[in-house]
């Protein structure tokens, strides 16, 4: 808001607070009050015609009692008649709510009569010491009142095109608040420095339609200037559930939808609970479905997991759902170099179709060393993408029907199925939380709070679209977001 000139007094200084558009909410409040020493205004002009036409007499009437300090007239311009008239002067008389009367001082006495008069050449600009008034009249003399030897000159009439009054601006015992409530600042005495004020948390606290009430004992001219500044909050959150849970190397993601807004503030707090883990063995690449095993009801898969480095606790397969589809994955000893049937770990899994993720087994504490992984399905269409390991890579099969397990066809191209195999890790890692909105991304050096700074928010409003949160998770758990907030200008 820009810089407003308010009058303010016992009972008058009120500004309207801006009312907030649905989603709004304020975010800064600052207010700066100046006074200059002096203050001057035009007055509305009361005579007896239109006094640019010519009157005997014009008066001005204010909202209350100043220190009236100079007059400054405006004459309409123009050289025949002369105007204002030759030898022409002004009496002045002033009012504090009541009959007009001679200032004394800065009146003098008139020689011969001894009344009080205050009278200049009509030409002149008068300034004098403080005169308490809240009306002026000006009376046209055709010659100056000292100089009579009894009584007033006679009128003449003068084409005044306006007056500016300047007045004395002090400031006393200033007080601001916001509605009814408590004031935010009493400072008694006079102004002198401009004052500054934080009036967020009044702000915030106010009741909707409450106004900015400034106050003082005298009746002053300030100059205000008042930033509140409101942002307004998406018109949905992300649609993901703000707690999610994880696998190790997992990356989480949640969505604000936006389009081109402009993002002003964007704070929360992601955090990742669970067992640290990592690798053993895992594919080299991404999945690769060109020759994918097919998995569905009468046609299992298996893949032995060969010997392991140290122990493991878990396994995990990525499958992908043509249809939508439902079934088991189970860690089994070998027997007579082919997989057993009773499991030793079992874990039930389910997708949608075009769906595709890791499903995960744990892997039991009293495993034998010759494991193999054994996927079926109950419902439904899969398929599992195999992976290329270096070396000799343990057996996969498949089985049809129930009956004996089988090479994999065509086993020389893909001969291992896309799993990884995990382990504890020995310590809690950092773990990176990424912003990204289109190709520009803000990473944070690890979960917990955090609340984007300038130079972030800017690199994110270099693009459009939505804003995604990601973490990848450092083992099974789950990942929370909290207290997401988001500000647009």
């Amino acid at each position: 808001m820009p810089a407003t000139l308010l009058e303010i007094g016992p009972d008058t200084g009120d500004l309207q607070i801006p009312a907030l558009a649905p989603g709004q909410v304020w975010t800064s409040a600052r207010l700066r009050i100046e006074a200059a020493p002096t203050f001057t205004f035009t007055p509305r002009l009361e005579a007896p015609d239109v006094p640019a036409n010519g009157v005997p007499w014009v008066s001005a009437t204010w909202t209350a009692m100043r220190p009236l300090t100079a007059i400054a007239i405006t004459w309409v311009s123009r050289a025949t008649p002369p105007n204002p008239p030759t030898n022409c002067h002004l009496t002045i008389k002033v009012a504090t709510g009541g009959v007009w009367f001679t200032p004394v001082p800065p009146g003098r006495v008139h020689p011969r009569t001894y009344q009080p008069l205050f009278a200049c050449v009509a030409t002149q600009n008068p300034s004098f010491p403080p005169v308490m008034a809240s009306a002026l009249l000006l009376e046209l003399r055709d010659q100056d009142p000292f100089k009579t030897d009894n009584g007033d000159p006679l009128a003449t009439n003068g084409a005044i095109q306006r007056i500016e009054v300047t007045v004395q601006n002090p400031v006393h015992d200033l007080s601001v608040a916001i509605g009814s409530s408590a004031p935010v600042l009493q400072q008694k005495g006079r102004l002198g420095e401009p004052v500054e004020i934080d009036l967020l948390p009044a702000l915030l606290a106010a009741p909707p339609g409450a106004a900015l009430r400034l106050r003082a004992t005298t009746t002053a001219n300030v100059t205000v200037t008042w930033e509140p500044q409101a942002l307004t909050r998406p018109a949905a959150p992300p649609a993901e559930p703000a707690i999610q849970r994880s696998t190790l190397g997992e990356t989480l993601r949640w969505t604000q939808p936006l389009a081109a807004e402009t993002v002003r503030a964007a704070s929360g707090l992601v955090a990742w609970d669970g067992a640290v883990e990592r690798f053993l063995r895992a594919p080299a690449g991404p999945p690769d479905l060109a020759l994918a095993q097919a998995v569905f009801p009468g046609h299992d898969a298996a893949q032995a997991l060969g010997a392991l480095a140290e122990p493991a606790t878990g396994v995990d397969l990525w499958i992908s759902a043509r249809t939508a589809c439902c079934g088991k994955l189970r860690l089994v000893s070998e027997e007579v170099g082919r997989p057993h049937r009773e499991p030793l770990a079992e874990a039930a899994w389910s997708l949608a179709a075009g769906e595709s993720r890791w499903i995960s087994v744990p892997m039991p504490a009293r495993a034998r060393d010759k494991l193999w992984l054994v996927c079926t399905a109950d419902r439904g269409d899969a398929v599992i993408a195999r992976a290329v390991l270096p070396d000799a890579p343990p057996p996969a099969l498949q089985r049809r029907l129930g009956g004996a397990w089988d090479g994999l066809d065509e086993p020389l191209q893909r001969p291992h199925l896309h799993l990884r195999v995990r382990a504890p890790a020995p310590s809690r890692p950092p773990v990176p939380v990424h912003v990204r909105r289109g190709p520009a991304t803000v990473t944070l050096a690890s979960d917990g709070p955090f609340a984007l700074d300038a130079a972030q928010l800017a690199e994110l409003n270099k693009a459009s679209g939505p804003v995604f949160v990601e973490l990848t998770a450092p083992g099974p758990g789950t990942v929370t977001l909290a207290a997401w907030d988001v500000r647009l200008g």
